[in-house]
């Protein structure tokens, strides 16, 4: 892609407002992949990354891998029923906590961790990191994104680490079509 300076950023913002684009028109335009790759090419020194090696327990039962994390609170609708999983064998994997420094839809989120060759994680996974590093999420909150349950709305609730008042907390993110994630968010990923 072409390197753009902050000052050519600041033109095309320019010449984009005072075109009389209608906000429709606008609003697709930063919703596109090309924007999007250019906002995130600007910003390539704002996304962080952490990886660890991580024991995923997945022989254990859910409620047994939520108790290892120690959480101080927990959303209730955390449930073998809201969350089946197979409980295969443990194995060590490669975990990467992502964060992008923008605000981004779903979409967004997949669409650059498929070009970093990466997948969502799993609930599972994000649990197994959540019990290793039990502070790695006062940094931000993490999203596992391979994993969801039904809302009352019929969208999904995506599981996230965070802190809320100092607590550690495993929660749940409701998003629809028209919500983003913060940029403050993390997103937890494997390696595909």
């Amino acid at each position: 892609m072409k390197q753009v300076t902050p000052s050519q950023l600041a033109i095309l913002l320019n010449q984009v407002a005072e075109s009389g684009i209608d906000t429709y028109s606008f609003q697709r335009l930063l919703e596109s992949d090309c924007f999007m790759d250019l906002l995130l090419d600007f910003k390539r020194t704002e996304i962080k990354t952490f990886s660890s090696l991580v024991m995923i327990s997945r022989s254990m039962p859910l409620l047994d891998l939520i108790a290892c994390g120690e959480y101080d609170a927990v959303h209730p609708k955390f449930t073998i029923e809201n969350f089946p999983h197979d409980q295969t064998e443990s194995e060590t994997r490669e975990l990467h906590v992502v964060a992008f420094g923008v605000e981004m839809r779903l979409e967004e989120v997949f669409t650059q961790l498929e070009k970093r060759e990466l997948r969502p994680a799993t609930l599972v996974e994000l649990l197994s990191i959540g019990a290793e590093q039990p502070n790695l999420q006062r940094n931000h909150p993490i999203l596992a994104l391979g994993s969801y349950c039904r809302g009352l709305s019929s969208s999904p609730d995506y599981p996230v680490l965070e802190e809320i008042e100092g607590q550690r907390t495993l929660n749940l993110r409701w998003y629809n079509a028209e919500n983003i994630f913060e940029a403050e968010d993390a997103f937890l990923a494997v390696g595909v």
